[in-house]
């Protein structure tokens, strides 16, 4: 067996290095995508947004339904597995009530909690009431007694059902990492029930404009990504068919429009509220797409001075603006461009990814057809013995967004005088022309 010098391998190894430093300086040469994200961490899903501490919430539901839920208390509405959880609920009932229990769904199953009553309610541990319902099932705002009579509405009646506080706690056994819902469900004597759905982890999805109608219980917390606090109907009406629970948020519908609560609840806590007024948001650059800013809730825009902002429901695109402060930069952008944008880049579609107009698949390379520089033709090296025409492509190689580099169209082989025969050497006819990169 014969072995090769140690300078040979030296050699080697020094030439593979230089050629992967090479490799490494020069991106655009072999890819014209960018670069792969990093590993996402799927093992440790994204937590929603919980209140933290304890949380007493101010049931609002139709006049006819009984028994009434008034009140519920979460302390605390954030547990953990070894952690202490106490609820409790205030009930009116025209009849004797037949059960009361909590139904905690998390991450891998349900707990029924029976809850047990602890008496009476004191007029000190009620939230003041904020609002009501009036007969034809329209939210009406508790703001004074003037507004409360034309809505036909009296909040002190001396006949009306006492306010009884049932109660119970339990040590939490399981995660909410992804699930985490609280249902009370109570029964009377005559079959009569009612129930909420505190669903912690359910999003509301509240269309930009127009009408909405909930499909299914959800929550708006006090902070959520792109929104803050702020959510609701712009130049429409809302039904609450479900539990829509407001945990810190406010919830706005405009002047005109209306909340109609018919199957369903709003559960508001101590720090969220219910107004009347518009909703109001960033569009910087004019495009009709929506920047990631939070909402503003006011009569008139209130997003700070020099700041353009546009009614929601004028804002006609779902999508985000990923840079707000051009208008040629928006979602679904179809153009390539030949420059970028100052301060932004060369993401005009807002895709997250740079996009090559000419890219590999159109002009190929490494192409095997390439300029001679003597001939004024093109010089193949792998064709040249099966007499087979190279393939068009680069020249040298595919240019970065912006730049531009040679083509070379066609190539024909011309194997003449100073040919020899050669695999190296075939000369060949061709033409070439400059294309630019154009990007997106």
């Amino acid at each position: 067996m014969k072995f090769f010098p140690l300078k040979i391998f030296v050699f080697l190894a020094l030439f593979l290095s230089a050629f992967g430093a090479g490799l490494r300086f020069w991106p655009d040469m072999f890819s014209v995508s960018a670069p792969a994200a990093p590993a996402s961490s799927a093992a440790e899903p994204a937590k929603f947004h919980l209140p933290a501490g304890k949380d007493i919430f101010q049931i609002v539901q139709a006049k006819e339904v009984w028994p009434k839920i008034v009140q519920a208390t979460i302390d605390p509405i954030d547990v953990y597995v070894g952690q202490t959880q106490s609820l409790s609920i205030v009930i009116q009932s025209q009849a004797p009530i037949a059960s009361v229990v909590a139904q905690i769904e998390t991450d891998h199953g349900v707990k029924v909690l029976p809850l047990v009553l602890v008496g009476p309610t004191a007029a000190a541990d009620l939230l003041p009431v904020r609002f009501v319902v009036d007969d034809n099932n329209h939210l009406a705002f508790v703001d004074s007694s003037r507004s409360l009579a034309k809505a036909g509405i009296s909040l002190a009646k001396a006949d009306e059902p006492p306010k009884l506080t049932y109660s119970a706690k339990w040590t939490v056994e399981d995660t909410h990492h992804k699930t985490y819902r609280t249902t009370f469900v109570v029964k009377d004597s005559e079959g009569n029930k009612n129930s909420i759905t505190l669903a912690w982890s359910d999003a509301c999805s509240i269309p930009d404009t127009g009408n909405w109608t909930m499909g299914s219980d959800c929550t708006l917390p006090a902070a959520f990504p792109a929104e803050g606090s702020v959510d609701g109907v712009d130049n429409g009406n809302a039904t609450i068919a479900h539990t829509l629970t407001l945990a810190g948020a406010n919830f706005v519908f405009n002047s005109g429009k209306s909340i109609s609560v018919t199957t369903g609840h709003i559960a508001i806590s101590s720090g969220g509220q219910i107004l009347k007024t518009n909703l109001w948001r960033e569009d910087a650059d004019n495009d009709q797409y929506k920047s990631s800013a939070e909402y503003a809730a006011d009569a008139s825009s209130t997003l700070g001075v020099g700041v353009r902002a546009v009614r929601r429901y004028t804002v006609s695109q779902a999508a985000y603006d990923c840079y707000d402060a051009s208008s040629l930069v928006y979602p679904t952008e179809p153009d390539y461009k030949s420059t970028s944008v100052g301060g932004w880049g060369w993401d005009y579609d807002c895709s997250g990814v740079i996009e090559y107009q000419n890219d590999n698949d159109l002009y190929p390379w490494p192409t095997d057809c390439t300029t001679d520089p003597y001939n004024g033709g093109c010089v193949t090296f792998a064709q040249c013995d099966n007499n087979v025409p190279p393939t068009p492509g680069w020249q040298y190689y595919p240019p970065g967004c912006g730049g531009s580099q040679y083509v070379v169209n066609s190539c024909t082989l011309n194997p003449g005088p100073g040919c020899g025969g050669g695999i190296l050497c075939s000369v060949v006819n061709g033409s070439i022309s400059l294309v630019g990169q154009y990007c997106k």
